[in-house]
Order: structure tokens, then C-alpha cells, then sequence
């Protein structure tokens, strides 16, 4: 999912057993490759926090016009 991995990860279709068995392998054999998406996932998921999580569903329901 593009949206939640941002450049963290290297995409396939999931439906493509070629493409998935060569990102497997670039990741286990490419440590410039493995190093950046590892450094890229840390960051990224410092951005779903908990808090966050909170203030964007309170927001949703706002805008729905859900009051306590």
C-alpha cells in the first residue's frame, strides 16, 4: 500500500510471484537496498502515532457533525 509505505519498501503487484520473489531477494542481498528501506520504515512509522490516530478520527467526526 503505497499510501501507508511512502518510499519505505520496495512495491510489487502482489499477484506477481516473479516480482515479489525478486524483491525478496534484492532485500536480502542488497544492503544498500535493505539499509534504505529499513531507515525509511523507522521514519515513517514515527508518523502513526497514537496521538495522531486520535486528533485525525476526532476530526472525522467532526465533520460528520458527531458531538460528544
Amino acid at each position: 500500500m503505497p499510501e501507508v509505505v511512502g518510499g519505505a519498501a520496495l512495491l510489487v503487484d502482489p499477484l506477481d510471484y516473479d516480482a515479489l520473489a525478486n524483491a525478496m531477494e534484492t532485500l536480502l542481498t542488497d544492503e544498500q537496498v535493505r539499509d534504505r528501506c529499513r531507515t525509511a520504515g523507522l521514519d515513517r512509522a514515527r508518523l502513526f502515532t497514537w496521538e495522531r490516530s486520535g486528533r485525525d478520527l476526532r476530526a472525522v467526526y467532526e465533520a460528520l457533525g458527531v458531538r460528544r
